[in-house]
This record gives C-alpha cells, sequence and structure tokens, in this order.
C-alpha cells in the first residue's frame, strides 16, 4: 500500500432520482441506460485527464487541475443529460486530499486500485448534494483557484459563474 497527500480537485457526479427511474424503467432497461451513460462520462474522464475513482448511481472522480474538472462538469451538463434524459449534478472541491494506491492483492479480491480519504471528499460529497438538476457547484476553495487561473481554451463559450454564498456543512469549521 502508498499513500500519498496531493491537492486535487475532487468531483462527485450524482444521477438524481435514480432509484425511481429504475423502478420505472425495469431492471434490464435502467442498466442499458446507465451504460450509455457511464461510456459518455468515461469518455470525458479521459478527455479531461481525470481519474475515476469510484461508481455508483454517480461518480467519484479527480483531476489534477481545477479547470479540467470544472471543464469536465460543464460538458457533462452539455451533453451527457441530453444524450441519456437523465437529470444529474456536479460538485468541485479543490483540496488536500489522501490519496492510497490499494496492494495487488487487495485488488485481485475487488478492492479499488485507489481510494481518497480525508475531510475534502465529505465536502465535494455535501456540495455535490446541494447541487440543483443541470448544475456544477464549487466550493470557495474550488472556485478561487478557477479564478486564479481563469477559463482556457477547452472551456465551453458563454461560460458565466457566479458566487452563490458560503455554506456552513454539519462537522465542519469553517465555511464552504
Amino acid at each position: 500500500m502508498k499513500i500519498e497527500e496531493r491537492t486535487l480537485a475532487i468531483v462527485l457526479l450524482d444521477i438524481i432520482g435514480s432509484t425511481a427511474f429504475v423502478q420505472r424503467a425495469g431492471d434490464a432497461k435502467a442498466a442499458m441506460v446507465f451504460q450509455v451513460h457511464d461510456r459518455s462520462v468515461r469518455d470525458l474522464i479521459t478527455r479531461f485527464n481525470g481519474q475515476e475513482i469510484d461508481r455508483s448511481d454517480g461518480f467519484l472522480i479527480y483531476f489534477e487541475t481545477i479547470q479540467d474538472a470544472v471543464n469536465f462538469g460543464l460538458y457533462y451538463q452539455i451533453n451527457v443529460p441530453e444524450r441519456t434524459k437523465l437529470s444529474c449534478r456536479v460538485g468541485v472541491h479543490w483540496s488536500s486530499i489522501v490519496v492510497v494506491h490499494q496492494d495487488a492483492k487487495y485488488i485481485q479480491g475487488g478492492a479499488k486500485r485507489l481510494e481518497l480519504e480525508g475531510v475534502g471528499k465529505n465536502i465535494a460529497a455535501r456540495t455535490m448534494s446541494l447541487c440543483g438538476k443541470g448544475q456544477v457547484l464549487l466550493t470557495k476553495e474550488a472556485m478561487d483557484e478557477f479564478k486564479n487561473l481563469g477559463v482556457n481554451s477547452n472551456t465551453p463559450k458563454g461560460t458565466r459563474y457566479s458566487f452563490i454564498g458560503a455554506y456552513k456543512f454539519k462537522g465542519l469549521k469553517q465555511y464552504i
């Protein structure tokens, strides 16, 4: 096992109402739609140099740069929900995070190759939970880093962003 601390953009993506969708569509049809969704997400992860950590009714991903993370979220919201008819939300946090590289024997037994640990993962999850349909919501740290670097050539034309307020999450001392 190898553990390293890094500063990364942590992204959580969630399909809103996934359980109700599976109940309406049935397991087989829902699985087909989710596969279209997941392939589209993985194409965008690759395009923006991300690393998939986990998947459920959404994804946990990290990116080396905030610009790649934000551009991933924007392109995701522009393209994937329309293609799949699924409503989704994306939360982004810029933070120091612990990356755990698992041992091969545990990976063989089904463990993930990489895992993320630290409060940054919790903050990203809580940020995503505040998102509405079609939104990409950034924490203050993520917004500050994005504003510092600015948009790049991959950022969709006409992208606008706004500070909507700081939140106090349960269990955290600071506002996010």
